[in-house]
């Protein structure tokens, strides 16, 4: 049981989820990563937020930096072939 415990405290302390906002469901700080569904029409292993309190999924998102992204709410942002994050679109691009 004492390793199931430092397990879960490893993945509620994340470092990836620094910059991740609390839960906006019931404003539960302690998040985790975990795999995205496998479905054919992801071409690539996918990732995203749960929240330990309430059991809140994020959106899908396609890296870890990603997933924490789109927990936070901004869906102007996407991720390249290279898995890098763009920048947020703006009206005026084409």
């Amino acid at each position: 049981m004492e390793r199931d415990q430092e397990g879960l405290l490893r993945a509620y302390t994340d470092p990836r989820l620094k910059d991740a906002r609390a839960c906006p469901f019931c404003g539960g700080k302690n998040l985790a990563v975990f795999p995205g569904p496998k479905e054919a029409m992801f071409r690539r292993k996918t990732k995203r937020i749960v929240c330990a309190k309430c059991q809140a999924q994020g959106p899908i998102g396609t890296s870890e930096a990603h997933a924490v992204i789109v927990w936070n709410g901004d869906f102007t942002r996407n991720m390249d072939a290279n898995g890098e994050v763009n920048s947020p679109r703006s009206d005026t691009d084409s």
